[in-house]
């Protein structure tokens, strides 16, 4: 690499950068996000796989960006067939960091906020707002902020040259110790701890000029109850083409509303993951030519899979309970190591009418064990 090209960061500087931020909020043990300046859903892309969260909401200024993150953040297929144990609501609103949204305020303390790459963005009165808005109003327990290190910048050298930023609509940016002033003021006037980290180090191994992207870490500290401000609007929600009311409390717009598949019955799920369990290990021996029945250890599956057992409540005895309701459409035996449970077995499905009774035939044959000495094949 000569010394007029820019640096290449693998894996890419922004995965990076959101796993960062998806891990410091993750470990903050927050069940609820704010991400302000979401644009088009990344981080909340990432986050929304961790079981950890019930309310993701993301807010942005720019409208369409908001609706791309609306597509973005559709639950997938995967989504549907492994459902949540907890259900999840991804809330996508158009807003802007400047204004407070009473609508916040009256829910409560929000558990963890980030704004990944935004501050440079804001001009001087919007930044302000975005302190108050922050740091006075919302005060969560754990916010993460990042945002470009300009001493990195000497890795960029057309931008020495030309003068200019990274971003045509970057404001400003600042190096790490402008950065970290800025968060210390913070944190003294609101109570918060910060440290800080990089993201992103050169790959030639220079450590000097820092990281591309800088982090701050804040968790708050003291005992000071959010904003007590009333929470009334100061005016109408704003149409797209109007400009949001600097410090106002004026509610977000909500874009949309997502719920992802979650779990209504604990039972009814883990007999489902072990049917699929069964109907695996089924196709497997059909492939390999094998014949008669197969095998699946239930201590195996207990073992093997975290979502059985955080179903369970980490009970293998209600494990044992749940496998053996069920219903009796076929005859299955599953020892269990306390004798033999009739059970129900896994459905056959008919590819046409005259395929159907030869398909439900070769099904009774079909035996389907679960014992304390068979190895299972899970996922």
């Amino acid at each position: 690499m000569s010394s007029d090209e820019p640096p290449l960061f693998d894996p890419p500087l922004y995965l990076l950068r959101m796993s960062r931020v998806a891990d410091l909020l993750q470990a903050s043990g927050a069940t609820s996000v704010l991400d302000f300046g979401c644009g088009e859903g990344k981080l909340l892309t990432f986050l929304r796989t961790s079981p950890a969260y019930s309310v993701l909401k993301g807010v942005d200024v720019d409208l369409p960006t908001v609706r791309k993150a609306v597509v973005q953040l559709q639950p997938l297929l995967m989504d549907h067939l492994q459902p949540r144990v907890r259900p999840m609501r991804v809330e996508l609103c158009h807003g802007s960091v400047g204004c407070v949204d009473p609508c916040i305020l009256a829910s409560g303390p929000v558990g963890a906020l980030a704004s990944v790459e935004v501050i440079e963005h804001l001009d001087p009165p919007v930044l302000a707002q975005f302190r108050e808005t922050v740091f006075r109003h919302y005060r969560p327990q754990t916010v993460v902020l990042t945002t470009p290190n300009a001493d990195f910048n000497v890795f960029f050298p057309e931008l020495a040259r030309q003068g200019r930023f990274r971003h045509p609509d970057h404001r400003f940016e600042w190096t790490r110790a402008q950065f970290q002033a800025w968060c210390d003021a913070i944190a003294a006037e609101f109570g918060y701890g910060v440290r800080y980290e990089g993201i992103g180090l050169h790959p030639s191994g220079d450590t000097a000029p820092g990281a591309c992207s800088q982090l701050a870490h804040f968790v708050r500290q003291s005992s000071l109850s959010p904003s007590t401000q009333t929470p009334t609007p100061t005016g109408p929600a704003p149409t797209p083409e109007d400009e949001w009311p600097l410090g106002s409390h004026t509610p977000y717009r909500l874009v949309a509303a997502i719920e992802y598949p979650h779990v209504t019955d604990a039972a009814v799920s883990v007999q489902a993951i072990v049917w699929a369990a069964l109907g695996r290990r089924h196709e497997d021996a059909q492939e390999e030519g094998q014949e008669g029945g197969v095998r699946l250890r239930l201590a195996d599956l207990w073992e093997g899979n975290d979502k059985v057992r955080e179903l369970c409540g980490d009970s293998y005895d209600q494990l044992v309970a749940w496998v053996q309701r069920h219903d009796d459409r076929m005859p299955i035996e599953l020892d269990i190591g306390e004798g033999t449970v009739q059970m129900g077995a896994l459905p056959a499905y008919a590819d046409s009418d005259d395929q159907e009774e030869e398909e439900e035939e070769e099904a009774d044959s079909y035996v389907f064990n679960i014992d304390s000495t068979a190895t299972a094949e899970l996922w």
